[in-house]
């Protein structure tokens, strides 16, 4: 890596120059020398120098090698040094994630949604608040989350997507669903996960023969994903026909032996 060589070659003559060493940890960490990489970042930040790519590449690091305190530590520190840029949130967020710590997740994405004042920025914290808010039972407050994006990126597929698809999983607002799904095809017609999510609406909607058609639609873009799989013979036995139901679900289950309910639909 002939950058790496001539970085070397400079430090040797100027070993004071910190712009040169972020750039030989910044090209180590390219080409997976992750402990040369860490060991520069490291000695930089203890020698004072606080520049943003040290603290962010020291967090990386320490994702990798699973180190969340001192991960959690450089993300912090990042957020309290440029509270407008957001992999310092996003990062330090996806840290409490990993330690379960829903609450602190939540409040970090809130709190950086103060500073952050780019749209398209505002939209990615919003995107992990509302998944984690999802995931963790707060439907209302979720919802409010991607409301909130598509009121100001009313374009943005995926939020779109989660949204609809979150609404159908509970049978709520179903003609508002399938509307936020068709805006979403609009943009993305060939995305096999939003033709998955039109396909359950209908059949959430109790129309199964237009959902089976758009559901084996999905399935041919999909044909990995046990969710699609699933749905596919969910459709097909609201339509009577078990033969196919059953194919599917065993496809399904191939895919994901832990799931308990499909088990129990292969059992009746």
């Amino acid at each position: 890596y002939k950058g790496i060589a001539v970085a070397r070659n400079i430090l040797a003559v100027m070993p004071d120059d910190t712009f040169m060493a972020r750039r030989l940890a910044m090209m180590y960490f390219d080409v997976d020398s992750l402990q040369v990489a860490d060991s520069i970042f490291t000695s930089l930040i203890e020698k004072g120098d606080e520049n943003l790519v040290n603290h962010y590449y020291a967090g990386r690091i320490a994702l990798i090698y699973e180190d969340l305190e001192r991960a959690k530590f450089n993300f912090t520190r990042l957020t309290a040094l440029a509270d407008s840029v957001v992999d310092g949130w996003l990062n330090l967020g996806f840290v409490y994630r990993l330690q379960d710590s829903v609450d602190l997740e939540v409040a970090t994405y809130e709190t950086g949604l103060k500073y952050i004042t780019s749209v398209e920025d505002s939209a990615r914290l919003l995107f992990n608040l509302g998944g984690t808010l999802e995931q963790n039972d707060r439907f209302e407050e979720s919802v409010a989350a991607f409301e909130k994006i598509i009121d100001i990126l009313p374009n943005h597929s995926q939020a779109l997507n989660y949204l609809a698809y979150m609404l159908a999983d509970r049978g709520e607002r179903l003609e508002y669903a399938c509307g936020l799904i068709k805006r979403a095809l609009n943009i993305m017609p060939d995305n096999g996960a939003y033709i998955d999510s039109y396909g359950w609406i209908l059949y959430k909607m109790g129309n199964f023969k237009k959902a089976l058609k758009e559901l084996l639609r999905a399935y041919e873009y999909e044909s990995e994903d046990p969710v699609v799989a699933e749905h596919v013979g969910d459709a097909y036995k609201a339509l009577g026909d078990m033969e196919n139901a059953h194919n599917y679900w065993r496809k399904a289950l191939e895919l994901n032996p832990d799931n308990e309910s499909l088990v129990e639909k292969l059992k009746k």
